[in-house]
């Protein structure tokens, strides 16, 4: 199904329409403004910035986008237990009705691994890594972009398992996640 709303900036993608999208830093690819009003026309109402520098919380908020930041190197993935943090704030995003976009540079490695990781979370591990994997490449080809994300996707997967954490609510201590200024 396609989103009924306006389709963000250049290298945006639906991941979940009208919930979850994938996103280039806003401002690589055009100007930093019109990024943000097509991430805003697009419903977008939080911003979770995986880049080493995250992007400006107060840049954001001109535009009424919220921004969270889980820092990670280019081409990296996050430590087992942070992605868990990562995954269970996500919940709380959209549990308060939050349209979420993640980012990274392109929108396209640690930004897939993320989406990837998170659409593994919802589906309580029903589905193995490879085939989320597909599912995420089949709405943007360059997403997940080293044999190092999807290992730690499979990772993930059996870390979810094997702690049970499929089955039980998580608690938001010590989280790695934290807002941006």
């Amino acid at each position: 199904m396609t989103s009924a709303r306006a389709r963000g900036p250049r290298g945006f993608t639906w991941i979940d329409d009208d919930r979850l999208a994938g996103t280039p830093y806003p401002g690589i690819l055009a100007d930093v403004s019109h990024d943000l009003m097509a991430l805003r026309d697009a419903g977008i109402t939080h911003l979770i910035s995986l880049t080493e520098q995250p992007f400006p919380a107060t840049v954001a908020a001109s535009f009424g986008i919220g921004c969270s930041a889980l820092p990670m190197a280019d081409m990296g993935v996050p430590s087992l237990s942070a992605g868990v943090a990562l995954c269970s704030h996500m919940d709380a995003l959209l549990a308060a009705e939050n349209v979420i976009a993640v980012h990274c540079r392109a929108g396209l490695g640690r930004t897939g691994t993320v989406l990837a990781m998170y659409l593994i979370w919802q589906q309580l591990g029903r589905q193995a890594a490879p085939r989320v994997i597909a599912s995420i490449r089949s709405r943007n080809t360059g997403m997940i972009q080293s044999i190092v994300q999807e290992r730690f996707l499979e990772d993930f997967l059996a870390h979810c398992r094997e702690n049970a954490l499929f089955d039980k609510p998580l608690p938001d201590s010590h989280s790695p996640i934290h807002p941006t200024n």
